[in-house]
C-alpha cells in the first residue's frame, strides 16, 4: 500500500543516495582489508550503507533501474563492485517475488559483493533475530542450477541457516559435499564422524580445498583434536599460518613448551598469539619496547595491552610524553596486572632493571594465563574492549569462544558490524547469567 501511495522521487535524490552508498561501501572495503581496523571504526561506514539501502528500498523498482544503468556504464571495477553490492542489498530489502530474478540478472557478476550483501540485508526487525529466509531460498535455487552453488552453500553456514542441516547431512552421507558445504556443516554445528573425515581429507590437500578446511576448523575448532594434527600434517615446517591461532586456543601448552614451534610462528603474529594465550611475556615485551622507543603505540601493541592488561594508557598515544612518565606508566601497568593476578614480584619491582627474570619473583613457566588484567576464566568474558581490538585479534577471539564453549561460531571479524555487536551483547548476557 505504501509503495502505491509514495510520491515520486525528487530529481537527483536517488543519484545522490546511491553515490553516498557507493562511497561508504568503497571505504568499508578498504577498512576490511586492513587487519588493524577495529569494530568501532567499521561501524561508521556500515551505518551509512544501512541508511542508504533502507532509504533507497522505499523507491523500489525506480532505484533498481537507476542502479542497473549505473552498473552497465561504470568503468571502474571498484565502483562497479560497490554498485553490485547496493543492487543486491536493495533487491533483498525490497523483497517481493522478483528479488531472486533481479539478483541473477545483475548481482551475481561479483560473487563476493553479492555474498556480503546477502549476509547484511535485509535489516532484521528486532535486536536478536537475523533474516535468513532469502539465503535458504537462494541455496534451493542453486540446487536447481539457477545460480552458483558455491557461494550459496557458504552463505548457509555464515548466516546460520539451521533449516538446511538435514539436506546437507544427506549430501554428506552420499559423499557429494563441496568444500563450501563442508564449511556450512561445520558452521552449523555438525560433529558427525563423516564430516570430521571429510575435513581431515581436505587438510591433507593443497589449494582451495585445504583453505576451506581451515576456515571450517576455525568456526568449529572441536572438529579436530590437537594430537591429530601431527598425523594429518607430520612435518611442522609445512604447517600453514592458520594452524597457530587454532593451536593456541586448543592446546596452548603445545606452543609454550616447545622452543622449536615458537620459532616457526611468523614474527608478524607472534606477539598477538602469545597475548591470545594470555602469556605475560607478550605484555612484558610490549611494555619494554614502548619504554625504550618513545614511539606511538602500534595497532599490534595496542591489541596486546588491551587483551592482556585490559587498557592502553592514553600517555602512550600522546606525542611528546616525557620518557620518564612513559616508563612509570608502563611499569605501574605491568605490576598492577601481576598483583591483580597473584603473580609474585620482588620487593624492589618498582625500581629493579626492566628485565623479565628480575621483575618476576617466580619462573616464567608458572605464570597463569591473563585476560583484561586478571587471570583468564575457563570461558573468557567478552566486554566492550573487544570492539577496540583489530580484525585479526577479534577473529581469533571468536574462534577461542567457539573452542572454549564447545560450539560453532560462524562469525567473521569483517562481517557487518551489526552482527558482531549482536554477538557481543548476547555473550555479555550469557556471561552475566553465569557469574
Amino acid at each position: 500500500m505504501l509503495s502505491t501511495l509514495r510520491l515520486p522521487p525528487i530529481p537527483g535524490v536517488l543519484t545522490d543516495l546511491i553515490s553516498e552508498g557507493v562511497r561508504a561501501r568503497q571505504r568499508r572495503t578498504l577498512m576490511a582489508l586492513k587487519q588493524d581496523t577495529n569494530l568501532v571504526a567499521l561501524s561508521a561506514p556500515d551505518a551509512t550503507i544501512s541508511r542508504c539501502v533502507q532509504a533507497a528500498a522505499i523507491q523500489g523498482d525506480d532505484v533498481l533501474g537507476e542502479l542497473r544503468q549505473m552498473i552497465q556504464s561504470e568503468k571502474s571495477a571498484e565502483r562497479r563492485s560497490a554498485l553490485n553490492f547496493l543492487f543486491v542489498a536493495v533487491c533483498v530489502q525490497v523483497g517481493g517475488d522478483r528479488w531472486l530474478e533481479n539478483i541473477c540478472s545483475e548481482g551475481l557478476s561479483d560473487p563476493e559483493a553479492t555474498a556480503e550483501a546477502l549476509l547484511s540485508f535485509p535489516v532484521p526487525k528486532d535486536a536478536w533475530g537475523e533474516s535468513t529466509s532469502h539465503i535458504y531460498a537462494l541455496w534451493h535455487a542453486s540446487l536447481a542450477g539457477k545460480v552458483d552453488s558455491f557461494w550459496a552453500s557458504y552463505l548457509l553456514g555464515a548466516a546460520g541457516c539451521r533449516d538446511a542441516l538435514p539436506e546437507l547431512r544427506s549430501r554428506l552421507s552420499d559423499g557429494d559435499v563441496t568444500s563450501a558445504e563442508m564449511y556450512a556443516l561445520a558452521a552449523l554445528g555438525d560433529q558427525s564422524p563423516r564430516l570430521k573425515e571429510r575435513l581431515q581429507n581436505s587438510l591433507q590437500k593443497a589449494g582451495v580445498d585445504a583453505s576451506w578446511g581451515w576456515k571450517a576448523l576455525h568456526v568449529s575448532p572441536g572438529l579436530l583434536a590437537p594430537e591429530e594434527l601431527r598425523r594429518i600434517c607430520p612435518d611442522s615446517e609445512q604447517w600453514p599460518q592458520e594452524v597457530w591461532p587454532w593451536l593456541a586456543v586448543r592446546a596452548p601448552e603445545t606452543i609454550l613448551l616447545s622452543d622449536d614451534l615458537k620459532e616457526k610462528i611468523h614474527s608478524d603474529s607472534r606477539l598477538r598469539l602469545f597475548a591470545l594465550m594470555g602469556h605475560i611475556s607478550a605484555l612484558f615485551a610490549v611494555c619494554s619496547a614502548l619504554s625504550e622507543s618513545g614511539l606511538a603505540v602500534t595497532a599490534e601493541q595496542q591489541d596486546v595491552l588491551l587483551l592482556v592488561a585490559g587498557e592502553c594508557p592514553s600517555e602512550l598515544s600522546i606525542p611528546g610524553t616525557p620518557e620518564v612518565q612513559r616508563q612509570k606508566v608502563l611499569r605501574t601497568l605491568f605490576l598492577r596486572v601481576c598483583r591483580q593476578s597473584h603473580i609474585a614480584v620482588p620487593n624492589d619491582a618498582d625500581e629493579c632493571p626492566w628485565l623479565l627474570d628480575r621483575i618476576l619473583a617466580m619462573p616464567l613457566a608458572t605464570t597463569p594465563a591473563l585476560r583484561f588484567g586478571y587471570r583468564m576464566a575457563a570461558i573468557p568474558v567478552w566486554d566492550a574492549r573487544l570492539a577496540e581490538l583489530s580484525h585479526v585479534m577479534r577473529q581469533w577471539l571468536y574462534m577461542e569462544r567457539a573452542a572454549r564453549a564447545g560450539h560453532a561460531l560462524p562469525l567473521s571479524a569483517t562481517s557487518v558490524s551489526r552482527r558482531q555487536w549482536q554477538a557481543l551483547d548476547i555473550s555479555n548476557f550469557v556471561d552475566d547469567l553465569r557469574s
